[in-house]
């Protein structure tokens, strides 16, 4: 299952910047950007978006990867009682 640090750093590497450079565009320390994209720390939604925003990501297609990964994770799961749709 992708993680939002994983998709974070698939599409800051994506679009071929660095750490350091993402730090600058979006405003954030770039030792807090190493810390979410190695997944030590939660980012907050207004990180999230401040990132979105700098990697020119739109952050409802962020939501939509996530819930896609979230349901094959449930999906495969046979501790879990109730099976969500999953959509292709």
């Amino acid at each position: 299952m992708k993680t939002l640090s994983q998709i974070i750093a698939e599409q800051r590497e994506a679009k071929k910047i660095t750490q350091a450079q993402l730090a600058t565009l979006s405003g954030i320390n770039q030792a807090h950007i190493s810390r979410i994209e190695s997944g030590k720390s939660k980012p907050t939604m207004p990180t999230v978006f401040r990132i979105c925003k700098a990697l020119e990501f739109d952050p409802l297609f962020l939501a939509d990867i996530l819930a896609h990964e979230f349901r094959l994770h449930i999906a495969n799961d046979p501790t879990f009682k109730t099976k969500l749709p999953v959509s292709k």
